[in-house]
């Protein structure tokens, strides 16, 4: 162990390299299947296993960690009045220090120490604790955000992107997860396209190992047909290159059960598009906004232009992981206005002058 004057630096010394050191097998456990001390050879464990190493590891330099029984949210909520052992399907390791929880599964590799599980969050941890037994909730800390700025022209008659991303929490971790090598993969499991939809060039990444700072990633790219020629008009659908922006993920007629979100969230889009010489923007559309009778999700749509330069932000905040069957048609609404703002077309219309 490095010369560490601070419970959390050893915390995240010791997670990262438990982290490092395994791979999770996938398997969920409470009960380790080997001894610990036969773990110190072998490469692949489930997550008992690792993360009891890792409990063991930080008592080793002084660090109050326990393990913990939990359960996965696609496993089931816990009944706080009655919780027994069958409604928990894995082990983590806690550790509380002056006031601060670390709820630690070592097996995820993009894993922040900081950062509660993702699917944890919203459910209850019951530490081994003799002297003080009882449930702990599991938070999320801190939301997720995600801001994707594209700055576009129109060369040839064809739509020209740059693409910025920063990604914050949650969806840092699924980028890092999606991402390798520069591998143009990233893009079409991140935005949920086909690769053969437009012509990508010049990916960067930053911060991919920095697992304490956004993820940050830009390319350029050329999306296939996303202008249209109509005698004097040019039509441009901008979000057609996102799924994500242009499917309403929320397509029953009723539903029954509760709606699930990963964590809370902000997702903002930002498109700037310099309108080509000889030509004017034909209609500028109207700022809009949609809002829950509770206040908890929105979607916004704000349009500006201004010195031939269209801009066109979309942001849709959730800050609730879950709503009732009750609030269904209502979310489903949201979801709605989401994807109507976002299949807008802008029409071009050459100038008189």
């Amino acid at each position: 162990m490095p010369d560490v004057n601070t419970t959390d630096e050893k915390i995240k010394i010791c997670f990262n390299y438990v982290k490092n050191k395994f791979n999770w097998n996938g398997l969920y456990k409470r009960i380790p299947e080997r001894k610990l001390n036969q773990l110190f050879n072998e490469n692949e464990a489930s997550s008992a296993e690792i993360n009891l190493f890792l409990t063991r590891l930080l008592r080793e330099y002084g660090v109050d960690a326990k393990p913990a029984f939990a359960s996965t949210r696609d496993n089931g909520w816990v009944n706080p009045n009655y919780p027994f052992i069958a409604q928990f399907n894995t082990t983590v390791c806690y550790v509380e220090n002056k006031g601060a929880e670390y709820v630690l599964h070592a097996g995820i590799k993009n894993q922040y120490y900081k950062r509660n599980p993702v699917n944890l969050i919203g459910s209850k941890i019951f530490p081994v604790d003799m002297v003080n037994p009882r449930l702990i909730n599991v938070p999320e800390k801190k939301p997720s955000s995600q801001t994707i700025i594209i700055n576009s022209e129109i060369v040839d008659g064809q739509l020209i992107n740059t693409v910025n991303l920063k990604l914050n929490g949650y969806f840092s971790l699924t980028a890092r997860n999606a991402y390798a090598d520069y591998d143009n993969s990233f893009i079409d499991y991140y935005f949920e396209v086909d690769n053969a939809d437009f012509e990508v060039s010049g990916f960067k990444a930053f911060n991919y190992e920095d697992l304490g700072k956004s993820f940050i990633a830009s390319f350029n790219c050329k999306p296939l047909n996303a202008v249209v020629q109509l005698d004097s008009l040019l039509i441009l659908e901008p979000s057609a290159m996102f799924k994500m922006l242009t499917e309403n993920p929320l397509t029953s007629q009723n539903r029954n059960f509760p709606v699930e979100f990963n964590y809370s969230f902000k997702r903002a889009f930002r498109f700037s598009i310099v309108v080509p010489k000889g030509y004017e923007l034909v209609e500028m559309p109207e700022n809009q906004r949609y809002i829950m009778s509770d206040n908890t999700a929105a979607v916004d749509a704000v349009y500006n232009y201004s010195n031939g330069v269209l801009q066109m932000i979309f942001v849709l905040q959730s800050a609730n992981l879950m709503y009732q069957a009750d609030m269904y048609h209502e979310l489903k609404k949201l979801f709605k206005n989401w994807e109507d703002m976002n299949n807008v077309s802008v029409a071009l219309k050459k100038s008189n002058i």
